[in-house]
């Protein structure tokens, strides 16, 4: 959970940040381009959270895994 809350915090920093550089940045004036600046931000960002949780997902199914595994060697 801890890894889905920091994806999600990283994710919107850097939609502000990405979201500030281009209302800011004088040399960018096209509206169609930020648009799509923004929205490759927005799917690459999605892309890393639902990454992180497949990640913590796998651990914790492998973790409930091994520790099954103890509990019946335990038990043998």
């Amino acid at each position: 959970m801890n890894f889905i809350k920091k994806a999600l915090k990283f994710g919107f920093v850097t939609l502000v940040t990405a979201a500030m550089t281009i209302s800011f940045n004088p040399n960018i004036l096209n509206v169609s381009y930020q648009v799509q600046q923004i929205e490759h931000i927005v799917s690459t960002t999605k892309a890393n959270v639902y990454n992180t949780a497949d990640k913590l997902i796998k651990e914790t199914l492998m973790l409930a895994y091994i520790n099954s595994k103890r509990r019946q060697n335990n038990y043998i």
